[in-house]
């Protein structure tokens, strides 16, 4: 029989064929999630022992487990839907009057339990000096769930509001038990949770689910962990983690009687934010459709299904929202007016569509009237600050985002990072239009992927709640200053910066050559940049034959390459920067949302190539940068190896390493012909050669013939300084669709440890590498450093075919100032 582990590694195995072989195995990855979810429940031990291997083997194939997870998530949110009869939810309690005295009662409960307890744990705790009469008991349990909704509508809460709330459940869940009320006071935590999150403690969030969970599971209802597991992961946008801790939930249910309804409800309600969060707006539509009319939802709860629905059609910015939102508000307008906790949510949908929708009806006979109303509804305190991200008010937000800075330094795990700084970047968003300097670099250092220099973090298996204040004033006691990074830099080496960042489809810059020069991009066109992106490939193809009119196939001529690249910069007159000629290296530093902008063709302020003119370099970050610089350049007799698996008989790897043979030789490479390598490349410089495809940045596969391939996973390479691919589209990015972060395969290469990657961002001629290759060896045994190596070999292309498609093929990547040591 096969154990659990073994199931989970069998599962990423199908996931990697179902990439490679594109259909055939649909079933067998549905059966093996199927075993795997209700195996992983059977108990505590088991759950924990295995949930990380099982979320890392979702996480992992350019996420082609979601096709599946999203399926069986849906099927069963459907099965679990379907079994009536539910057994009501029992709410009494919270209906009754308070017992005269009842606070005093409770704080001398909290005195006496916390007395000699500083770091409770909450599957641990053992709530004592309990009253024994009944209506004193359930008096507590009301009062409980009552201060679990203190400040509810307060979006951030400081260290008090949660230490208070934390002491709370803590208590909560020995008096719930005395009462045989469990399935209340868990459903009361989900709100605990939820503010965790949104005031940047996700990863306090997630420690305190992976309590609740144990704790469940001692309390003989292990769905009821699982389901705040899914209502946490789904408030971060965690797409797999939310899509897993759902699933489980359910699972837990199969075969039980009488499910609570609030249950089942509050699964639809979490799953409908899940999928408006992570910007599935078509299946959170559809699922809001289908179950719109069910006859269980009270109207509060129809409200909230409707305000989500709504939300979802801001994110696409559909040009019917203020209407319909005007039509809800008239008809509702009495329950929605009714107090803060109703009218919260509503009037941050109004902030948004009153920024966004500027021809939007906000006169008093319109939105106008519900904005007046709500904003005297509201507490200030409750709603200001979500206002001021909204507002972009640039006072309040420089130390918002610092202090949302701060506190992720305290998430563990680099595949957490990605979703806790979405707060952060949102800031940084609204931020960048009107900001100084600082802001822009403090900014960037989140939006150019601060995942790159993300360091895992240990973690205690015993886990204690513990919270800190953040002060903004902290910050560069616990960050270092940009600014003093730029000066580190460009006073070790002559370098020059530009930072671009994409905030509501316009583009702003930072420039330094000496002094700060910051702006709005005034030539992009966001449009054209999307039409342009999508036709990158198709554009930049090239051949060194064509077709003449007669069907005869004739050489293309030089002009003809020339006239190319004079068209490719008329049609991306959109991203001119601001800089001009020079022979100094230009370093660039791209928000993630420009992923896909070649920075091989970026225009200078004279509308040329800058690649053309001077070292262009991407360094993916100013910390990244800042890291790598210190660290040993090549040795003067730096190794070389290149793996060509022409042992696969691949008739165009073949050629290419008859053309490569020469200089191979020449330079003393360590040549590994193998189709399967057997030795992992380890040398100062390596070269992977092989084929790519466009969807490499995703999959990262490389294919040394049509029927054998090997995935990035298996060791190709060990370590290294520099890697060249020789690969098509291997240097290509694209922005991650559910993560804060970068797609591209070079950040696995920039995880093993190299410091420069050079890669063509579409498809490499096999008449290029013998050309740039002899080039760039030779400028680096001259003394030359990687960017101005590339730039030479990226020149001697270009002497030959002076079109963008063969001379702006290869990207340099990291540290371009790398070069042999004196």
């Amino acid at each position: 029989m096969q154990t659990l582990p073994e199931i989970i590694s069998i599962l990423r195995h199908l996931l990697k064929l179902q990439i490679d072989n594109t259909q055939g195995y649909e079933q067998p990855i549905m059966q093996n999630l199927n075993r795997i979810y209700q195996l992983i429940i059977v108990d505590y031990n088991v759950y924990r022992s295995n949930v990380a291997a099982l979320l890392d083997a979702l996480d992992c194939e350019g996420d082609e487990s979601l096709s599946y997870t999203i399926k069986f998530f849906l099927d069963m949110l459907d099965y679990t839907t379907d079994q009536e009869p539910f057994k009501p939810f029992d709410e009494s309690i919270v209906n009754e009057d308070l017992p005269k005295n009842i606070d005093e009662v409770y704080y001398e409960i909290i005195r006496k339990n916390f007395k000699e307890n500083n770091k409770p744990r909450l599957s641990e705790f053992l709530t004592r000096f309990l009253p024994a009469d009944m209506p004193t008991l359930r008096g507590l349990m009301n009062l409980t769930i009552e201060m679990m909704h203190h400040n509810a509508d307060i979006a951030n809460w400081n260290k008090d509001q949660i230490d208070a709330a934390f002491m709370t459940i803590l208590l909560g869940r020995g008096i719930s038990k005395q009462l045989d009320q469990l399935e209340i006071y868990y459903m009361g935590i989900g709100i605990f949770l939820e503010r965790l999150v949104t005031s940047g403690q996700a990863q306090m969030a997630r420690n305190i689910c992976e309590e609740c969970i144990l704790a469940a599971y001692n309390d003989g209802i292990p769905e009821y962990g699982f389901y705040l597991s899914f209502k946490a992961y789904s408030v971060m946008a965690n797409v797999h983690g939310g899509l897993l801790y759902g699933s489980l939930c359910m699972t837990c249910l199969l075969g039980k009687q009488n499910i609570n309804v609030k249950l089942i409800k509050q699964l639809h309600i979490a799953s409908l934010k899940f999928f408006r969060n992570i910007g599935l707006h078509n299946v959170m539509k559809n699922l809001y459709e289908q179950y719109e009319q069910a006859g269980f939802w009270t109207g509060y709860e129809r409200r909230t299904n409707l305000h989500t629905y709504l939300s979802s059609q801001l994110s696409l910015v559909d040009p019917n929202l203020p209407d319909e939102l005007l039509k809800v508000l008239s008809a509702e307008k009495d329950e929605i007016l009714s107090g803060p906790e109703e009218c919260m949510p509503w009037l941050t949908l109004l902030h948004n569509v009153k920024r966004l929708y500027p021809n939007a009806d906000f006169t008093e006979q319109g939105l106008g009237f519900y904005f007046r109303k709500m904003t005297e509804i509201v507490p200030g305190a409750s709603i200001q600050p979500i206002v001021n991200i909204i507002e972009g008010d640039v006072k309040s937000l420089k130390d918002m985002l610092k202090t949302e800075i701060l506190k992720l330094q305290n998430t563990n795990n680099k595949a957490d990072f990605v979703f806790d700084n979405s707060m952060a970047i949102k800031i940084a968003n609204r931020l960048l239009p009107n900001g100084d300097t600082e802001d822009f670099l403090v900014s960037m250092s989140l939006k150019a992927d601060y995942s790159l220099i993300f360091e895992n973090k240990k973690s205690s298996e015993v886990i204690f709640f513990q919270t800190e204040d953040v002060n903004a004033e902290d910050f560069y006691k616990v960050l270092k200053d940009p600014k003093k990074q730029v000066i580190k830099i460009s006073s070790s080496f002559e370098a020059e910066f530009v930072w671009i960042a994409l905030s509501e489809r316009d583009v702003y810059y930072l420039h330094y050559n000496g002094e700060y020069q910051q702006g709005k991009l005034e030539s992009w066109e966001f449009e054209r940049f999307k039409q342009w992106r999508t036709e990158l490939s198709k554009k930049m193809q090239f051949d060194t034959t064509t077709k003449s009119r007669s069907g005869e196939v004739r050489n293309v001529y030089p002009e003809e390459f020339e006239q190319e690249g004079e068209a490719l910069q008329n049609q991306l007159d959109f991203v001119r920067l601001p800089v001009g000629k020079g022979a100094i290296p230009l370093f660039l530093i791209k928000d993630t949302e420009l992923s896909r902008l070649p920075h091989n063709l970026v225009l200078n302020g004279d509308g040329k190539f800058i690649a053309l003119e001077r070292p262009i370099v991407n360094i993916m970050s100013l910390d990244w940068q800042d890291k790598v610089m210190d660290e040993p350049g090549l040795p003067v007799d730096f190794s070389k190896s290149i793996w060509i698996p022409t042992e696969a008989q691949d008739f165009v790897i073949a050629q290419l390493y008859a053309k490569l043979e020469h200089c191979l030789i020449a330079e003393n490479f360590m040549i590994n012909q193998k189709s399967v390598i057997d030795v992992p490349l380890s040398s100062s410089i390596d070269i992977i050669c092989s084929h790519g495809d466009q969807e490499i940045y995703r999959y990262h596969s490389f294919f040394q013939n049509q029927d054998q391939s090997l995935h990035v996973s298996e060791a190709i390479v060990e370590k290294g300084d520099v890697l060249i691919l020789f690969v098509c589209h291997s240097g290509s990015m694209q922005e991650d669709i559910f993560r804060n972060q970068t797609d591209s395969l070079i950040r696995h290469y920039f995880d093993l440890g190299f410091k420069a990657v050079i890669a063509p961002f579409w498809a490499l001629h096999l008449y290029i590498p013998p050309i740039w290759l002899p080039v760039f060896l030779e400028q680096l045994k001259n003394g030359g450093n990687i960017a101005t190596a590339v730039f030479n070999a990226n020149r001697k292309v270009f002497e030959q075919y002076p079109t963008p498609a063969a001379w702006a093929c290869m990207h340099l990547y990291g540290n371009g100032l790398m070069k042999i040591n004196n």
